[in-house]
């Protein structure tokens, strides 16, 4: 029979990087947020940039640790609306698209897979807010993408977070950070977006904002809303429904700020996006045509958050409290039916209705020196109370009528699997660090995270397709551990600053619902893996990443570079393995080393020109045989390229009088990956390019730009995969040619 767990998400049933260029448009997606630009004599990413990657505000050139900063200025002219339109613009993440609403980032070759990981090992933060994916047996196999609108700027944390954050962040963190409610300042903007597709659909967009100071500048109110259709542009020929893989992104955030005093604020924020399509973003060919032969495969993603923050200002430190709540729904619908036919000799129809949810409390407090003294610290807590769930069904109308009734033998009529699933995490962490400057120039900060975490999960199972015909199962398994973190910078003079970090990074464990393992086949496969039992959970695992980086200024700010080189050591890699008798298990299994270099070169070489080149070498592989994986020594990390690189140029001018006018253009490369471990069933996702092109006017009040990405209609493979059920094919997002205006009042 086949392995219910299989079945949880559908990736499994089916079985030098680019840096920022404020030039850079969509890649996957068309990207066509409001445009807005610096003056023709200011570069914003040239100027002095302040970040809270060390949870105090910092010049990101005095960051001991590599990060990359994606200004709002930036993103406006990115014209970047979502995590595709700006994630190979920044050294070290890459991406694949299993076509079911989202993408899997990876940081620095931190993967097993090219869909989804078991747990995330990026962490995704709004705000204050962590916002990863659940992963596990049940979850949602990708993290939120929220829309990027009225937003200060994206912080890329690369390497492990722990000491800084209370979400642990194995491979890295990205941070996207709204723009605040303004207590002065009354302001509003709208802008609209129309875009066509080639062989596609029309598109449209609009969004606004508006800010309203309130109490004599002691309180004050900022309201975002927004409503975005990506126009489709793949048929399903088996129904005749054209551009079936349209994407509808609705939301809106409403914040408030209130000055308690001179010396402490509270801030409390409501954000709210519901992502809809029609149909997947599969295809089934490689070089086409875009279209796919299936029942309706409808996909839906909404989630809301809560967030209160208190920040009070001590003197000499701040004290803030981050309370929020998190509650995410996925729906997504995919078709099986060659399953029936190839199983019990029926041509019939039937999919998998698949919802998975996850509800979330954290609550976490944080103290902070100042950092003007030679000796500086941070102490954090962090609770993280989660509950995952899943209804699973898999329906097929006629059946029993077809087979004598064989379903309803097992479990409901004309269904023949049903999973009704619960799943609860629950964490506490300590967290911190130290730092001391020994000189005026040398700096050394140590830090720790310590973590407990408990898990427990209750499953209830029914069906055909069960081999167990009906299971009811519950389990529980806990951890304690600890992870460290050094660093040590040099600024070697005002232009120059040297760092060396080391630090180990986690990702918790979790439970193996055992149904069906204590089936007479599973209990002699198990016993011949050498175990008496079932494993009820597996550990988190854990890498040490070793980095040394530099970041220097020359000719007055005029050029700026940014590099780094690591080694990072990945050993007990949480993977999945099924078992011939049809059982699924995760376990730690296996050992990556990853090993990189990462540049980033921005330059105005002549007043009215921005130039940005960057790269990315990165080297995965296993360092030894993962069977779990189908794996070898040597193999490369599924879906992430060795090298990818860039180059944007945007150009200033005045036009129309006094108007301020731009051309930009960029030029983007991503070298091949495979999408498995296992060499028999691997696909070559081969390299690819894409250009885009932009240009634009503005005056203070309104802008307006014309766009076009890909501009050759280049055909990237982001995901690949050959299976009992066919094809799967998820590819970049065909020309796409479009016109932005924004207004200001």
């Amino acid at each position: 029979m086949p392995d219910r767990h299989r079945f949880i998400k559908p990736s499994t049933l089916v079985a030098l990087s680019a840096v920022t260029s404020l030039s850079s448009l969509a890649l996957a997606q068309d990207t066509s947020a409001p445009t807005m630009h610096a003056s023709l004599d200011d570069s914003p990413l040239l100027d002095e940039i302040i970040v809270t990657a060390t949870r105090r505000e910092a010049d990101v050139r005095s960051v001991p640790f590599s990060v990359h900063v994606i200004t709002e200025e930036a993103l406006l002219r990115l014209g970047a609306i979502g995590f595709a339109d700006y994630a190979l613009t920044v050294p070290g993440i890459s991406f694949t698209d299993g076509g079911t609403g989202g993408e899997k980032q990876t940081i620095r070759g931190i993967s097993a897979n090219t869909w989804f990981d078991i747990n995330s090992a990026t962490a995704m933060y709004l705000d204050e807010v962590p916002m990863t994916n659940a992963g596990g047996p049940v979850g949602p196999p990708f993290n939120p993408d929220p829309l990027l609108v009225d937003v200060e700027r994206i912080e890329v944390l690369r390497g492990p977070q722990g000491t800084l954050f209370g979400a642990s962040a194995m491979g890295g963190a990205i941070r996207i950070i709204t723009k605040k409610a303004d207590l002065l300042e009354t302001e509003a903007f709208v802008a609209g977006t129309v875009t066509s597709t080639k062989d596609g659909e029309l598109g449209y967009g609009l969004h606004g904002m508006f800010n309203l100071p309130l109490s004599d500048g002691r309180a004050g109110i900022r309201a975002v809303g927004y409503q975005r259709d990506l126009g489709g542009y793949i048929d399903n020929v088996s129904n005749g429904q054209s551009n079936v893989n349209n994407k509808n992104v609705a939301g809106a955030r409403l914040s408030a700020a209130v000055r308690l005093s001179d010396n402490a604020s509270l801030t409390g924020r409501i954000a709210y996006q519901n992502r809809r399509s029609d149909g997947l973003d599969h295809e089934e060919s490689i070089d086409g045509p875009r279209r796919q032969s299936r029942l309706e495969e409808p996909r839906e993603d909404e989630w809301v958050n809560y967030n209160v923050v208190l920040d009070v200002n001590l003197g000499w430190g701040t004290l803030v409290s981050s309370t929020s709540f998190f509650d995410r729904t996925v729906d997504v619908q995919a078709d099986l039916s060659p399953l029936l036919n190839l199983f019990f000799g029926v041509s019939s129809s039937m999919w998998v209705a698949n919802k998975e949810q996850v509800k979330e409390f954290v609550q976490e407090i944080r103290l902070v020196s100042s950092g003007e003294d030679r000796f500086n610290w941070l102490a954090g807590g962090f609770f993280q109370d989660q509950d995952q769930g899943r209804n699973q069904d898999f329906p097929s109308p006629g059946f029993d009528g077809l087979t004598g009734g064989l379903a309803s033998m097992f479990g409901p009529p004309d269904n023949l699997f049903v999973d009704r699933s619960d799943y609860t995490l629950d964490q506490l962490a300590l967290y911190g660090e130290l730092s001391y400057r020994l000189t005026d120039r040398i700096e050394l900060s140590a830090g720790a995270r310590w973590f407990d975490i408990d898990r427990k999960f209750n499953s209830n199972s029914a069906g055909l397709l069960f081999v167990m015909g009906t299971a009811s199962d519950t389990g529980s398994t806990s951890e304690t551990g600890m992870t460290p973190k050094l660093s040590l910078s040099y600024v070697a003079s005002d232009h120059l600053t040297l760092y060396g970090t080391a630090a180990e990074g986690f990702r918790p464990g979790g439970v193996n619902p055992p149904e069906g393992s204590t089936a007479p086949e599973c209990v002699m496969e198990l016993a011949a893996l050498g175990l008496s039992e079932f494993p009820s959970g597996y550990d988190s695992d854990s890498l040490w990443s070793y980095e040394l980086g530099a970041k220097a200024r020359w000719h007055d700010g005029r050029v700026r570079l940014n590099t780094a080189v690591y080694h990072i050591d990945w050993s007990g890699m949480q993977t999945s393995k099924l078992l011939n008798c049809g059982v699924g298990l995760i376990e730690n299994a296996g050992a990556v080393d990853s090993d990189g270099i990462e540049f980033e070169l921005v330059s105005r070489p002549v007043e009215n020109l921005e130039v940005v080149m960057a790269a990315s070498y990165n080297d995965a592989e296993l360092r030894e045989d993962v069977p779990n994986l189908d794996g070898r020594a040597g193999d490369r990390v599924p879906g992430v390229p060795r090298f990818t690189a860039h180059i944007g140029a945007t150009y200033f001018f005045s036009a129309f009088g006094s108007r301020e006018a731009f051309i930009e253009g960029d030029y983007r490369y991503v070298s091949n990956s495979f999408n498995n471990f296992d060499r028999a069933i691997s696909r070559e996702l081969v390299s690819y390019n894409i250009s885009n092109f932009r240009v634009g006017v503005k005056t203070r009040q309104w802008s307006t730009a014309l766009f076009v990405n890909n501009v050759f209609d280049e055909r990237g493979i982001l995901f690949a995969e050959d299976n009992i059920l066919g094809r799967w094919v998820t590819v970049t997002r065909p020309r796409t040619v479009g016109i932005t205006a924004t207004w200001h009042f």
